[in-house]
């Protein structure tokens, strides 16, 4: 698995590196809004894009992604990494964490379910399979729980993320509508989105309950380079996780 957030060391112009090096530098410019082909190749553009990058933030501008430059590259990611709040139940936390990443603006790059914010979340896989509102909910809720262990564990897939809940009895219905699902979750938690069919094909965190609709911020959201993103949802049209208690 690739670590998001380590440096390798130097990355330059005709140096020699391993596969991923210099799309991961690529991705994060183009993240910044330094946008170039993401191509895996340190050419001229790459080097002048680098150079650009270095001038705004101050950084001397030699073209060469030092460490200066790459933790000014990742510092999004970084910034979202941050401990959670401690105090607040586990519910009101994971909202807290899950606000703290998508400040930071999480969302693809160089292809559908590609770049660093997906490979963090899915545990170094992107792709075009990879659909990461699973694994994005799942990763935010160990952060929150941290030191101890979340109560639902890493899932990169909906239906089986809906079954460790239910087998945990944590599965909440959501035609309990407004009263019965903020009794049962109590603050915050995740919602699952059910098809017709009976699986589960997307769930996000729950930010607020109102008795009209529920706020989220969801990952994996929208049609092409999918984001972070927040949404206001109806209750009859998803079932619920419980993580307190």
């Amino acid at each position: 698995m690739i670590d998001e957030l380590s440096f390798e060391g130097n990355i330059a112009r005709a140096g020699k590196y391993g596969t991923g090096v210099v799309k991961r530098v690529q991705e994060w410019l183009t993240l910044h809004g330094f946008g170039l082909t993401i191509d895996d190749d340190f050419g001229p553009i790459t080097g002048h894009q680098v150079e650009s990058f270095q001038k705004l933030h101050a950084i001397p501008s030699t073209g060469v992604v030092n460490l200066p430059t790459w933790t000014r590259l990742v510092a999004p990611l970084t910034a979202a990494l941050r401990p959670g709040p401690q105090g607040a139940t586990l519910g009101a936390t994971l909202a807290l964490v899950a606000q703290q990443h998508y400040t930071e603006h999480p969302r693809e790059v160089g292809g559908n379910n590609r770049g660093p914010w997906v490979r963090y979340y899915m545990r170094g896989a992107d792709g075009t399979k990879q659909n990461w509102c699973a694994g994005c909910d799942t990763t935010l809720l160990a952060q929150a729980s941290a030191p101890l262990l979340p109560p639902i564990g890493y899932h990169v897939n909906c239906d089986a993320l809906a079954d460790e809940a239910r087998h945990a009895s944590r599965l909440v219905l959501g035609s309990l509508g407004y009263a019965g699902v903020k009794e049962a979750l109590g603050e915050g938690g995740l919602f699952l989105v059910r098809d017709r069919d009976g699986s589960y094909s997307h769930t996000g965190v729950i930010t607020a309950l109102h008795p009209d609709a529920f706020h989220t911020l969801e990952g994996n959201f929208g049609s092409g380079l999918g984001r972070m993103a927040t949404y206001a949802r109806s209750y009859q049209s998803c079932e619920f996780v419980r993580v307190n208690g």
